[in-house]
């Protein structure tokens, strides 16, 4: 009853009102069923792919909306597409243009690997040309492989992706350290400036 009437007063205030998040999360149903017919590795979960973005960003920024790729990304100064696995020609389009105009986008593992029919597209497909690099092979991992860079140091557990740098102007932010040979001094995290925004993957 205490609150009620709490709310009962906040009302008049907080009347058409609402919370404007800076940091948008991608989530896809198509990306989800796309992944989960076919996961590469048993224990890659494109949902669990999310959640570890969310906490962290969540202490940083606050408010953090969990957006479709359909969303329209204007107001956004961050939107991460943790297992944007299936992207449509529209969605690309809508997203490359979000980074031109000064957005920044972070591509997680697997995203843009198919197009709108699920054909399979090199990845990352449409992005290919702004980020001035792509994938060339992806793997999953038996065991972690440590990564270490102007990012700071980790490593990856379940998936690893040697990235091709074909930009001059495309920076390597991480590098995979001494693992299994095939892996090593290789890119894992790439960034390059795309107009008056930025795409990493």
């Amino acid at each position: 009853q205490e609150l009620g009437k709490e709310f009962e007063k906040a009302a008049p205030v907080l009347a058409g009102t609402t919370l404007v998040a800076q940091v948008s999360l991608l989530h896809s149903y198509e990306s989800r069923w796309a992944i989960n017919w076919q996961r590469h590795n048993q224990h890659y979960d494109p949902i669990e792919a999310i959640k570890s973005f969310y906490a962290p960003l969540k202490h940083q920024a606050g408010n953090v909306d969990i957006a479709s790729p359909d969303t329209d990304f204007t107001h956004y100064k961050l939107v991460i597409a943790p297992a944007l696995n299936l992207l449509t020609e529209t969605q690309a389009t809508r997203l490359i243009a979000y980074v031109q105009n000064g957005g920044h986008l972070v591509l997680g593992q697997r995203s843009a690997m198919k197009n709108g029919e699920n054909g399979l597209e090199r990845q990352p497909g449409p992005f290919h040309e702004l980020l001035g690099g792509q994938v060339l092979q992806f793997y999953a991992l038996a065991d972690p492989v440590p990564v270490k860079g102007t990012w700071g140091s980790g490593e990856s557990r379940l998936c690893a992706e040697q990235l091709k740098v074909e930009g001059s102007d495309t920076d390597v932010l991480l590098r995979y350290r001494r693992s299994n040979g095939w892996l090593d001094d290789q890119p894992a995290a790439v960034t390059r400036v795309a107009g008056k925004g930025k795409l990493h993957i």
